[in-house]
């Protein structure tokens, strides 16, 4: 079994979820329509390219 490297697990954090922040990530991607885990993943994608690009800025 081979297990593909993440280069953003680094990023990833495990943290307690409100219901609240929920209904955002589902109201946020519903239009889209993709999976909450989809969602996640660009949104996690998106900061590391904004923290990358601040950085070498």
């Amino acid at each position: 079994m081979t297990t593909e490297y993440n280069e953003l697990a680094k990023y990833q954090v495990n943290a307690p979820v409100t219901r609240e922040m929920l209904d955002l990530v589902d109201d946020a991607r519903w239009p889209l329509r993709i999976s909450r885990a989809e969602f996640a993943r660009r949104a996690l994608a998106a900061y590391v390219e904004q923290m990358t690009t601040q950085r070498s800025a």
